[in-house]
């Protein structure tokens, strides 16, 4: 099957995409996954737990915001991309949800105060024309982000915007772009890193120490493997809720390989990064899950082939705190607007000092951090023996989330006042109370 006869639709945070329009289509109103319209989606009040935005935010009477945008009215609304960098800690996901803190809630919020948008347009996406390029799920963070929404043009400004964010949330670039454009059915890629201390690909459990560092043939071993990925496949079993007869189970993989590796705090860390035309929910970390099952030698190679086969196996998920979105594309809009006089092109390279910046200071940071007090994946290695591999029969095939993955993704939302304990796969019992 070629790349262009796969199916996609949209899932969670590993984003899948939507139906390509013509460039000349005028998109469709925003919807929520469930099919609902966002027009009815009334405004909640942010909670106030949350975040304060940095120092210089000040108090604005929604009188005065209401008279800020009726004069940043007169300068007419027009359609931007905003390009946003955020640390996902402390958050429930990108996508604006009642009752809880998102980054959308944060992003909208500040474009009220700075007088980008109304607060009819606050409480009613359908009337900005918001709409993300990529989710992502509890905790995870992007180095790149976008999103369309439609704006007054004197309060476009980043600054502005940012003055009434969070630290963890930074807009880059706001950017004007033709008025049809959606930021998710015109982007082509997406690409994804995961920062994972090199001791979860150490070959057996008497390795698994805070001294291990990862070998050049070991590296080969594990981008062999992740190359087995690569292509168009039937990724049922990496997903919760799908069918094997499903279109939309098939995904084309387009790179995945091992980057960069380096040190931190004593502990050598590597970074993997996969970029495909769209991901669905969990699919990410069951592939890694997967691959450090068999580097690991508690699966073999041949589990990963017969994954993309009819039947149901069971496959362990790696923990979110290393996943985060890198990239997103848009090749084709860059290639017919970019130089027609009036838009710019959507590209991050201008921005790389300080997406690099973002990323060390606000995303690596955490994820390093939290693997050294908490050792979540540490803790997790240790119920990868727990998963059988093997394929289901046709009685348990209803790709429902599984027990021991809903027990993981519990000790994973807690990040507060855990010990690191190493655990023995061969007997899932705690083998010592701190990294060796």
């Amino acid at each position: 099957m070629t790349e262009e006869n796969v199916s996609l639709l949209a899932t969670d945070n590993e984003e899948p995409a939507a139906k390509k329009p013509r460039l000349d289509e005028e998109p469709s109103v925003d919807t929520n996954d469930d099919g609902k319209n966002n027009s009815t989606h009334v405004h909640v009040a942010v909670c106030a737990q949350m975040n304060e935005p940095n120092a210089q935010s000040s108090e604005t009477s929604e009188t005065q915001l209401a008279e800020l945008t009726k004069v940043a009215g007169k300068g007419g609304k027009r359609k931007f991309a905003i390009l946003l960098c955020y640390c996902g800690k402390g958050y429930f996901g990108m996508q604006r949800n009642p009752g809880v803190r998102t980054i959308e809630e944060d992003l909208i919020q500040a474009l009220f105060k700075a007088g980008a948008i109304s607060a009819d347009m606050r409480d009613n996406l359908g009337m900005m024309f918001f709409q993300r390029c990529a989710r992502t799920d509890k905790g995870v963070s992007a180095i790149r982000q976008l999103v369309s929404v439609k704006m007054y043009e004197t309060n476009a400004d980043k600054d502005k915007i940012n003055a009434h964010l969070p630290l963890q949330i930074r807009v880059v670039a706001v950017i004007r772009v033709t008025k049809k454009f959606n930021s998710k059915d015109y982007c082509v890629a997406r690409s994804y890193e995961y920062l994972l201390p090199t001791y979860a690909l150490s070959p057996t459990f008497e390795q698994t120490r805070k001294d291990f560092r990862i070998t050049s043939d070991q590296i080969e071993r594990v981008n062999r493997l992740l190359s087995l990925y690569v292509g168009t496949h039937n990724f049922h079993n990496f997903t919760s809720g799908k069918s094997p007869h499903e279109a939309s189970a098939k995904r084309h993989i387009k790179e995945f390989c091992c980057g960069k590796k380096f040190e931190a705090e004593g502990i050598e860390f590597i970074v993997l990064r996969v970029k495909g035309q769209s991901f669905m929910l969990h699919q990410i970390r069951k592939m890694i899950g997967l691959v450090i099952a068999i580097v690991r030698n508690i699966a073999d190679q041949e589990t990963l082939c017969k994954s993309f086969e009819k039947d149901k196996a069971d496959i362990p998920m790696a923990p979110g705190l290393g996943l985060m979105l890198e990239n997103v594309f848009y090749d084709g809009y860059n290639k017919r607007y970019a130089d027609d006089g009036m838009h710019s092109a959507l590209d991050w390279d201008q921005y790389s000092d300080e997406t690099d910046a973002f990323k060390n200071d606000h995303i690596y940071s955490h994820i390093i951090t939290t693997e050294i007090i908490n050792g979540t994946v540490i803790q997790w290695l240790g119920t990868i023996p727990l998963h059988s591999f093997a394929k289901k029969t046709a009685a348990d095939q209803d790709n429902s989330t599984t027990d021991l993955e809903k027990v993981q993704e519990k000790a994973a939302s807690d990040e507060e006042g855990k010990t690191v304990e190493l655990t023995n796969p061969s007997t899932s019992k705690v083998a010592n109370s701190e990294v060796k």
